[in-house]
């Protein structure tokens, strides 16, 4: 998974203000295909949290503390998600067909 994780582009969206010295990322967001995913931190949760509009998955929470595990996780996560979200719908194709 690191060799994928190293081919990803993640962007940081954090906001700063204009005089702020210290840049910590707080909002990671990277594309996939056309899936946006963000890991992020929120000032009502600890540590880091997954979410994607697109996949309607809001304020997942991570285990992960350091930032690049995180997205590690968050990669981990989605695919069992995305499984999980196959197996459902194949079901559902079968019983239609």
């Amino acid at each position: 998974m690191n060799n994928v994780i190293d081919n990803l582009v993640w962007k940081d969206l954090t906001s700063y203000s204009q005089g702020q010295i210290k840049r910590t990322a707080r909002v990671l967001e990277v594309k996939l295909v056309n899936i946006s995913l963000l890991v992020h931190r929120h000032i009502d949760y600890t540590g880091w949290l997954l979410s994607s509009n697109d996949l309607d998955l809001e304020k997942v929470k991570l285990k992960s503390e350091d930032v690049e595990d995180a997205k590690v996780e968050a990669l981990n996560k989605l695919n069992g998600i995305l499984s999980e979200r196959i197996s459902e719908y194949s079901r559902i194709k079968s019983i239609i067909s």
